[in-house]
């Protein structure tokens, strides 16, 4: 059975951004769906993975009916992972259906088209990283605009490693979808260190990354790795820091690959090698401020190139990062692009 009517769904993380963010925006959209006659769908978080089950089920519903929808992820780049992986895996078998979605369709019933739920964002946390890269994140929370909004497509990331089930005893094969972007070493460390840091009421934003960057720089905590680029030898053994990238931001606003595009089929991958605390210190600002690429010695300071597909192998036998905000520990651990792999909704200009 059909039912052309858009549902508009919004998960709300309450926790997210300390909670002030997604209660305000609650508020609003309650007392906006008083006087509009569109289906507005509220669904609130309990914990870790609820995001992501919650979306799955609404997917499972809208494609089973034949239902377009859309499905809002309100909180940071956490919660908005656990939805577009609540959504991805029905897509992945399916990615060539994309082009019947037309980026600047204007009609918002066009969530419906080809693939039947669309993801949509509402950036209520504390970094906001995937949001950044549309320059206009205030339209993010314009509830007009985003009910208003249009269809495109973005690429995700596919990771897939093995792990040991140890309930099982054998080694089972696991994936994740990313969406903006994984980083190692010193800032996948400090972005894990910048989570615990957010929890204390006074410390916000790019103020926990800041102050968890220069905590770790005291130990200049890197990684080492083996780094495999569309088949090619990328980069090997130690180094400071890495990002594979679909979106331009991370650690709360710092513009770590200023050339991604989310929707060309191809991941940022960029390496600095070990270098001197005091170098560190003279590269962070253009590395923060998306300028470190136009510096003339940059190719003596970092690797950089974009690829289809990267492997990672920790030289350690596993490696800790971080996945648009969430901590994984894998061993060798696989990247793939996914070409326009799920409708993007985005809220009209």
């Amino acid at each position: 059975m059909s039912n052309n009517r858009t549902k508009y769904h919004f998960i709300i993380n309450p926790v997210s951004g300390k909670g002030k963010g997604p209660e305000n925006f609650r508020h609003k959209l309650e007392n906006y769906r008083k006087h509009d006659d569109r289906d507005i769908i509220l669904h609130t978080t309990n914990g870790a993975l609820d995001a992501l089950d919650t979306a799955a089920a609404i997917t499972r519903e809208c494609m089973e009916t034949n239902t377009p929808a859309v499905i809002f992820a309100c909180g940071g780049d956490g919660t908005l992972n656990e939805v577009a992986n609540g959504i991805a895996d029905f897509y992945y078998d399916n990615t060539e259906s994309i082009s019947n979605i037309q980026p600047g369709q204007a009609d918002s019933e066009g969530a419906g088209r080809g693939k039947s739920v669309a993801l949509g964002l509402v950036p209520v946390g504390s970094g906001n990283d995937f949001a950044r890269y549309f320059d206009r994140t205030g339209d993010f929370t314009d509830i007009d605009k985003l009910l208003k909004g249009y269809v495109t497509s973005t690429d995700l990331l596919r990771l897939t490693w093995d792990e040991m089930d140890e309930s099982e005893g054998k080694v089972v094969h696991r994936h994740r979808y990313c969406i903006n972007g994984m980083n190692l070493g010193l800032d996948g460390n400090t972005a894990i260190l910048a989570g615990e840091l957010r929890k204390y009421p006074v410390i916000r934003g790019s103020m926990s990354y800041i102050l968890a960057l220069g905590i770790n720089t005291a130990g200049m905590n890197g990684a080492d790795v083996d780094i495999i680029a569309d088949g090619e030898a990328f980069y090997s053994g130690k180094l400071l820091l890495s990002t594979v990238s679909n979106g331009r931001f991370c650690g709360g606003g710092v513009e770590s690959c200023p050339k991604a595009k989310i929707d060309d089929g191809l991941a940022e991958v960029l390496v600095i090698p070990q270098v001197r605390r005091r170098t560190l210190f003279r590269l962070f600002p253009d590395y923060k401020n998306g300028k470190l690429m136009d510096r003339k010695d940059f190719d003596s300071l970092a690797k950089y190139r974009r690829a289809e597909k990267i492997t990672l192998i920790p030289r350690k036998g596993y490696m800790e990062f971080v996945a648009d905000g969430e901590i994984l520990k894998t061993g060798k651990l696989d990247i793939e692009v996914m070409p326009g792999m799920i409708p993007l909704f985005l809220p009209s200009k």
